[in-house]
């Protein structure tokens, strides 16, 4: 994909700056989402805390009152009888009639319900209450149960409080609520002691009938001692029974009642023994209505029970019916689990949750209400406190659009001044490819360093073509000398024996030699060839130097060699008459290293001469690896008069004569490590009983392994193995 110099300029100015800008942007992002959900979980913790010490001040008023009221009753005469009739008296006296006069236990126990009953009354949240009393005569007991009437079309408590009774109400305290203005204050929620000696009815000879005609079509009363069901064996009994300072039971519906019901239940008596259970019924709607009426926009205030279930929900459909671990486990939000489980401890926390309904990002905050075991659960989605958050980041990447528009608009124009020249260069460029070598940048040139290139441009075009003209000569001159080097080189390969066997005919030794040059053309060379029917004259020599003038001095001194050892004359007068030739008339100081020798093949006699060249080995037929004996004597051509000493060794059946060049010992590995004697006479003692040509073969291939790169001199070898 080709990309124009214009783009990268655009690219290599603008991206960076987006780079920046979204780097500045995703930090601000964050420190504006940490801040927002910080401030955040402030407000819904101090919302939470603060409904939940509310309630908690409530309940615990409540609770409190029935422990002050409980000492009140143990010391009353709670007789069937006397019971009976108190209950009979409350119920059945007419509406304006004479009031029939109590016995005095009877009277005690129903001024006791005409409080209790008045304090019904007078308090909304309270719907009903129970004095349950183990019986003190042979029976079942004696539970009266006092709770408001549900009237058609209404509710039981927007009650008005009576103007006189047997319990008139005190002075309102603060938020309208009964109190005593002789006595202090009480705490938010709580309401004063009832009072269970209500003052005399200011009508001595009908004491009660005032307070009985106020609260008889209101209230209803009952004895839960002639239920079928023994009122000691139910939940709230057996829940204070087993708690000395009071039990709150689970919230409930009645069929009598729409509104949601919940019971404290605590336990009276004398010295240690329990003589009955008083039990109370708040209308937990009212409370919970008037104390969760703050509301949180996209959120949600709940109410959760110790068992998890929704006491107080936005759907009234949900409350008592659903719990909240069943729906996380429903809904797949596992992230609730830790929340449901500190809400169950009574702890409270901060939480990132899904939503139960929608599995959206949300927060939850809980908080305790610690006298009944429940916890307020306040709900808030978390895109409600990332509004703000994001509506600056919209505008702060507005201002940012804006900035890189003004920035793009000024780099294109600067960009369009610089790479119009570029432009222009990179056509002409176009058509100096394509094979023009006239064409020249036309037009102004400006003075920067593009019109520096151009002028550059067309000095360059200028003398591309008078080189590229000399380059033509000179390619035809090389491609000359090239042709007469592969004519030098097949004028080479044809002095040198090519053909193996060389002599089939000849079974009583075998003859292979190979050589690898580092040019094209070699200064080693290799020859052989019968003096008469049984000698065989060889030769392994190594010139000095390479390429064109090695090999044309190892053309001459093959000549030579061959000239004087076809006169039958001896390995040193061979080599001494080869010396004085190639040492006349030779100014470069060239000169050549050679092994020269006699082998008779009837009785493998080797008769030899060594011009400084490398021993050759013997291999003997057992393995063993020797080198010829070392005899000296001077290089060929250096200069004349040299004398050459002669030597002999006998080839028994079976052994081989190995001649090689310096290429072989000393080749060089790429760590600079030398091929060496040590490592070829190890090659040709592992492969000595192979045919020598596979021996050869062998060893040159080796070498080239070894080396791993462009041979640096020639390899030669040439081995001789005697059968018979």
């Amino acid at each position: 994909m080709r990309i124009s110099i214009r783009i990268k300029l655009l690219l290599a100015t603008c991206l960076p700056l987006v780079v920046v800008y979204l780097g500045v942007l995703a930090l601000n992002y964050n420190a504006d989402k940490k801040q927002a959900i910080s401030q955040a979980q402030e407000q819904l913790t101090e919302i939470a805390a603060g409904q939940a010490s509310e309630l908690d001040i409530i309940f615990e008023g409540i609770q409190n009152r029935a422990d002050e009221q409980r000492d009140n009753l143990t010391d009353l005469d709670w007789s069937l009888s006397a019971a009976k009739e108190a209950i009979e008296v409350f119920r059945q006296t007419p509406k304006g009639g004479a009031a029939p006069r109590p016995s005095p236990a009877a009277m005690e126990i129903l001024k006791v319900l005409l409080a209790q009953a008045a304090n019904m009354r007078q308090n909304p949240s309270l719907y009903g209450m129970c004095l349950a009393f183990e019986s003190r005569d042979a029976g079942q007991g004696f539970a009266p149960y006092i709770h408001k009437k549900i009237l058609p079309g209404k509710r039981p408590w927007p009650l008005t409080q009576p103007a006189s009774g047997p319990s008139p109400s005190p002075p309102a305290g603060p938020e309208g609520r009964p109190g005593d203005a002789k006595e202090p204050p009480a705490r938010p929620g709580i309401r004063p002691p009832l009072r269970t000696n209500p003052k005399p009815d200011r009508t001595p000879e009908n004491p009660l009938q005032a307070a009985k005609e106020k609260l008889v079509d209101m209230l209803s009363i009952s004895d839960l001692a002639h239920q079928k069901d023994d009122f000691r064996k139910l939940d709230w009994y057996q829940a204070a029974i087993a708690s000395p300072q009071g039990a709150w039971g689970t919230p409930f519906f009645t069929p009598n009642m729409p509104d949601m019901l919940v019971r404290f239940s605590i336990p009276f008596g004398k010295d240690d023994k329990i003589a009955g259970v008083m039990m109370v019924e708040i209308n937990l709607e009212m409370l919970l209505n008037r104390l969760t009426n703050k509301k949180i926009e996209d959120g949600q205030i709940m109410i959760v029970g110790r068992d998890g279930a929704f006491i107080h929900h936005p759907d009234p459909a949900r409350e008592i019916r659903e719990n909240l671990p069943d729906m996380a486990k429903q809904h797949g939000r596992e992230d609730w689990g830790e929340a449901i489980r500190q809400m169950g401890q009574g702890q409270q926390g901060v939480r990132r949750v899904s939503d139960i309904d929608t599995g959206r990002p949300s927060w939850a905050v809980y908080s305790p209400i610690k006298t009944p075991g429940w916890s307020l659960l306040a709900v808030i989605k978390e895109s409600r406190i990332m509004d703000p958050v994001n509506e600056q980041l919209r505008q702060f990447a507005s201002v940012m659009l804006c900035g890189l528009g003004v920035i793009l608009l000024l780099v294109m124009y600067t960009s369009l001044r610089i790479t119009r020249p570029i432009g222009r260069l990179a056509s002409v460029v176009s058509e100096l490819a394509a094979g023009r070598l006239d064409v020249q940048v036309a037009g102004p040139i400006s003075r920067d360093e593009i019109g520096m290139f151009a002028q550059t441009f067309n000095k360059m075009v200028r003398d591309l073509k008078a080189h590229i003209e000399r380059l033509r000569n000179e390619t035809a001159a090389r491609q000359a000398v090239e042709t007469e080097m592969n004519v030098a080189r097949e004028i080479q390969r044809s002095l040198l024996p090519r053909s193996f066997p060389p002599f089939p005919d000849r079974r009583e030794f075998d003859l292979y030699a190979g050589i690898v040059s580092a040019k094209r053309v070699a200064g080693d060379f290799y020859d052989f060839f019968f003096i008469d029917h049984d000698t065989l004259a060889f030769v392994i020599a190594d010139v000095s130097g390479k390429g064109v003038p090695a090999a044309l001095y190892m053309a001459v001194t093959r000549t030579v060699i061959r000239n004087y050892a076809r006169a039958h004359a001896s390995p040193a007068e061979v080599l001494k008459q080869a010396n004085e030739i190639l040492a006349e008339d030779n100014p470069r100081s060239m000169f050549v290293t050679l092994f020269f020798g006699h082998y008779n093949t009837r009785t493998g006699r080797i008769a030899y001469c060594n011009a400084g060249h490398n021993p050759p080995y013997i291999v003997e037929a057992g393995k063993k690896v020797k080198p010829m004996k070392e005899i000296g004597g001077m290089v060929l051509g250096a200069h004349g008069g040299n004398e050459y000493k002669q030597s002999e060794t006998v080839l028994n059946p079976g052994d081989m004569l190995a001649l090689y060049t310096d290429g072989v010992t000393e080749a060089r590995a790429p760590d600079d490590e030398m091929f060496g004697t040590d490592r070829l006479e190890a090659l040709l003692a592992k492969a000595a009983g192979n045919p020598v040509s596979d021996i050869c073969k062998f060893l040159v291939q080796t070498v080239h392994t070894f080396r791993q790169k462009e041979p640096q001199d020639d390899v030669t070898v040439f081995l001789l193995k005697r059968n018979t």
